[in-house]
């Protein structure tokens, strides 16, 4: 459930305070992106992030064809840059390039409640 997944990440410190629950709702939704005004301000690392995004995708709860173009345009960074280069991260982590991010425990666990 979004809404669980919503409050977990807040609870976490893994998004900001201040986070829309209707436009985090919405990213996840299938919202086109225009419609969406206020931005998601992730707190953890950006390589957490798109852990995150990825797993998403692992459990089959976002469609990967829109998900790395939304990233960049809904989420941003606790210095409000936007995500850029998440399908490239990606690919390093599936490919072992790059480790797994600190915290992707934690990630694991938050969507195990879902």
């Amino acid at each position: 459930d979004l809404n669980k997944l919503f409050v977990a990440l807040k609870n976490n410190n893994l998004i900001a305070d201040d986070t829309d629950s209707v436009s985090f709702l919405s990213a996840f939704n299938g919202v086109e992106i225009s419609k969406i005004y206020k931005k998601i301000k992730w707190i953890g690392t950006k390589n957490l992030c798109v852990y995150f995004i990825y797993q998403l995708l692992q459990k089959k709860l976002v469609e990967e064809e829109k998900m790395w173009s939304q990233l960049e345009h809904l989420f941003i960074d606790k210095n409000g840059r936007p995500m850029k280069g998440g399908a490239d991260k990606k690919n390093k982590m599936v490919s072992q390039e790059i480790p797994y991010p600190n915290g992707s425990i934690k990630i694991d666990s938050i969507l195990n409640l879902i």
